[in-house]
């Protein structure tokens, strides 16, 4: 098996620019359970984390505008 070295650096850049894991890791060549560890470590929202979060704060936007129509 092939040894790959991936940097911090670039563990960050893939998990800003891809939408998802899979993405990132196939541009990396690296596994998920290998990106996944590598997030952890360096404290790097992973893609699919952000997408959760960006939806979430979506839904309680929505939630308060709705609360405002209500009044």
């Amino acid at each position: 098996m092939k040894k790959i070295r991936v940097t911090r650096t670039q563990v960050e850049r893939a998990a800003r620019m891809y939408r998802t894991n899979r993405d990132a890791t196939r541009a990396l060549g690296i596994g998920n359970n290998t990106f996944y560890k590598l997030c952890k470590e360096y404290n790097i929202e992973m893609p699919v984390e952000r997408i959760r979060r960006v939806r979430s704060r979506q839904s309680y936007d929505a939630a308060d505008l709705e609360l405002d129509a209500a009044w």
